[in-house]
């Protein structure tokens, strides 16, 4: 990956990001009732994200009249674009280019400015970086990482079967943003994962559509059971509906083969961050084929220079090389 510079506007200045340092309080940690130990950093504790490069992208926006989102564009299509992709491999200040694109489509369902979204969001692949240390080191021990909200503000959450490591809390101050920590949750994400299989696998056999998940902040397993369809076409097939509480946000992809075993993809941004594998989507026939659904669970999501993509497993349908077109016109 290279960065991308702006001679005539930017000078020679590097697009990594930019991060000014400061000290950091830990506010003290207090014993919850359920026996959980909870302590944050709190925003204004952190490190304040500097975007210089972004800041002159703007203005160099003004200075043409266009907006912010439209000289990114202008600028992004004066290079070459990365194999496969339609988005050149640099970044600014630390955001690769295929994020701005998510950005725009935030700024525009929201309402908000470009800058504001960045603002928000843009920190999101630095506690990324924070989750993947934290799967790589502790693997069998940490309870869970998320991005969630809390009061209208977008705060990192980690969690630990026991105490949170301190070599954790110093990497989670690199991060521009609020991070709540949880320690001695009394279990691992591994053995919530172990639950939740067992729980499937006794299922398998039975009549219906079953559901079963962990509450990524309390561990609990949940298992939902609906009557079987009678008019059920079992082929899942690219196209078809995928989102977690149906409200259609997300589309199958074509079916991928894998092992043997085929199954469907969809974009790695319809999984939260830091919920990779094992989390549950519900995949949905069109109309025409009855509706009928089944729950499919994440296998590997990644979003990053490399692309935006997810792969599930297929659930209690059989994968097809058929998909959905013009709605629900089928094809091969």
């Amino acid at each position: 990956m290279r960065s991308l510079r702006f001679p005539a506007l930017l000078g020679c200045a590097a697009l990594s990001a930019a991060i000014l340092g400061l000290p950091v309080t830990t506010a003290q940690a207090r014993e919850a009732a359920d026996g959980t130990v909870r302590f944050s950093l709190e925003a204004e504790d952190q490190p304040r994200a500097r975007r210089p490069e972004l800041a002159k992208v703007k203005e160099k926006a003004e200075a043409n009249g266009v907006s912010l989102g439209r000289q990114l564009k202008n600028e992004f299509g004066r290079i070459k674009k990365a194999s496969g992709s339609d988005y050149p491999d640099v970044e600014i200040d630390g955001i690769h280019a295929m994020r701005f694109a998510d950005f725009e489509l935030i700024s525009q369902n929201k309402g908000l400015t470009l800058e504001k979204v960045v603002e928000e969001y843009g920190w999101e692949d630095r506690f990324t970086e924070l989750a993947r240390y934290i799967y790589e080191k502790y693997p069998d021990t940490y309870a869970g990482y998320a991005i969630r909200e809390v009061d209208g503000t977008r705060r990192g959450w980690v969690a630990f079967k026991g105490d949170v490591p301190q070599d954790v809390v110093e990497e989670a101050k690199k991060v521009p943003a609020p991070i709540d920590f949880e320690g001695r949750k009394g279990y691992s994400d591994k053995e919530v994962q172990a639950e939740v299989e067992k729980a499937a696998a006794s299922l398998e056999d039975g009549d219906g559509t079953h559901e079963v998940s962990a509450d990524p902040f309390t561990g609990e397993v949940q298992v939902n059971t609906e009557a079987a369809v009678e008019d059920h076409d079992e082929w899942l097939r690219g196209g078809g509906y995928l989102d977690k509480d149906m409200s259609t946000q997300c589309t199958a992809g074509f079916n991928i083969e894998k092992d043997g075993v085929y199954s469907p993809m969809t974009a790695g941004h319809c999984i939260p961050v830091g919920l990779g594998t094992g989390y549950p989507l519900t995949y949905q026939l069109h109309g025409g084929d009855g509706g009928s659904t089944t729950i499919v669970y994440s296998k590997l999501r990644h979003v990053g220079a490399y692309g935006d993509f997810s792969r599930f497993g297929p659930g209690k349908m059989k994968a097809t090389d058929t998909f959905y077109e013009n709605w629900s016109t089928k094809s091969s």
